[in-house]
């Protein structure tokens, strides 16, 4: 009787290992999502106070009319000039428009 017991424990961990796989895919399609909504592009938010963006966004992500530290990506935009400087690396701001 005590190995009857023993293989019916056996099977019962490896069901628990299956509805583990099942969570881990759920968590991937997430992610997946994420990254979806990243690409597309929406537009972030821009204070007077100046607003960091960790990781950067796209130029396009950033309203007309504000003041961006442009390297190619834009880690830190105003919507005023203020000093005209970026506080996190010390570069000039630009105005971001058409």
């Amino acid at each position: 009787d005590h190995d009857h017991d023993h293989d019916h424990d056996h099977d019962h961990d490896h069901d628990h290992d299956h509805d583990h796989d099942h969570d881990h895919d759920h968590d991937h399609d997430h992610d997946h999502d994420h990254d979806h909504d990243h690409d597309h592009g929406e537009q972030v938010e821009v204070t007077s106070e100046g607003s960091e963006f960790d990781p950067p966004v796209e130029k396009s992500q950033v309203p007309q009319g504000a003041w961006i530290c442009d390297m190619g990506t834009v880690h830190y935009a105003r919507s005023e000039e203020g000093d005209g400087t970026c506080p996190l690396c010390g570069m000039d701001l630009v105005l971001h428009e058409e």
